[in-house]
């Protein structure tokens, strides 16, 4: 972050879909019985969506 000078991090969980990866993350997913769907908080999303808008807006004076 101190390269970057960025302000913060965020990671947010997906969607899984069974079908869609290959066998070996198959595997694992249903070794793990993770179940299939989505379970993004999109209210969370939307808030650091936000967020990230406005450092976007406030950089943008700086980009040449």
């Amino acid at each position: 972050m101190a390269t970057t000078t960025a302000r913060g991090h965020r990671l947010f969980a997906g969607k899984i879909e069974k079908s869609t990866p290959g066998f070996g993350e198959r595997a694992l997913l249903v070794a793990l019985r993770l179940p299939e769907g989505d379970v993004r908080d999109w209210a969370d999303v939307a808030a650091w969506a936000t967020i990230a808008g406005a450092i976007s807006e406030e950089g943008s004076s700086d980009v040449r």
